[in-house]
Parts: C-alpha cells; structure tokens; sequence
C-alpha cells in the first residue's frame, strides 16, 4: 500500500482535521529523508521543505552574477527541488482528495492557494464547518 492510499480524504468535513494532520507528517518525514539524503551526499541541505509550500510560495535567493560552476549546479538542484516539492503535492492532492474538491484552473496555481481553498472547503473552522458541527452535535443530543 503506498503513502497515498493511506492519505485518502473522504470529504467529510469531521474527518478533516485528522487527515490534515496526517498529510503535513507524511510531508514533513519527506522532507526529513530529503535533508538526510543531501547532507549525506555532501550538498546543501533543501532551502524549501515540503510542508512549507502549504503556507508559502518558496523564493530562492538570486543567483550571484560571479556564481561558480559548482553555485550554479547548487542553486539548480534547489530550483528542482522546489518543483518538485510543488509537483509532489499537488498529485498527492490527486491521489487522495474527491475528484470535485479542486477546479481544474486552482490546480494551476501555487501550492499554498490550494491549500488555502482546500481547508476553507473541508475545515470546520469556517462558519459554514462550524453550523455543520453544531447540527451533527443536536442530531447527536436529541
């Protein structure tokens, strides 16, 4: 069973915290096996770790004008590494959401707009989530 199949979101909004939870570790321990595997090949640790993405769109540091050969292959595995990292998280978004809950056109934007839909979608913490679990609370009291 892969990592995905684990991650699988139902849609039910009292279920959301939990997966949410589950989600950021994966992407965190991904992001941990990322730093061991660089920092034991003898390269710069990531600027940008996976669950960063889901607050903020990462920005590299510019490239020095003088950069030497061995910058220049540096910062280019950086930038690989961002996209990836964004890549990586929006087919996990595929793999585990319901097909409906993002529009085609918000796959093409930045990690972190996504995000910010999904837990405005699926979060209680909305007023929407919130009338939603005062009405599973009575239904469960009365």
């Amino acid at each position: 069973m892969s990592a995905s199949d684990k991650l699988v979101y139902s849609g039910e909004k009292t279920t959301f915290a939990g997966w949410k939870d589950k989600l950021k570790g994966h992407l965190v321990a991904k992001s941990d096996a990322l730093v061991v595997t660089e920092l034991q090949a003898g390269r710069q640790e990531p600027v940008a770790r996976y669950e960063d993405a889901l607050v903020r769109e990462t920005v590299l540091p510019e490239l020095k004008p003088d950069a030497t050969d061995a910058e220049k292959g540096a910062y280019t595995l950086q930038r690989a590494f961002v996209r990836h990292q964004a890549s990586y998280i929006k087919d996990l978004r595929n793999q585990t959401l319901p097909s409906s809950a993002i529009s085609e056109a918000l796959m093409h934007r930045p990690v972190h707009v996504i995000w910010s839909s999904i837990e405005k979608r699926f979060g209680l913490n909305t007023a929407s989530g919130v009338v939603e679990l005062v009405q599973k609370f009575d239904v469960i009291i009365n």
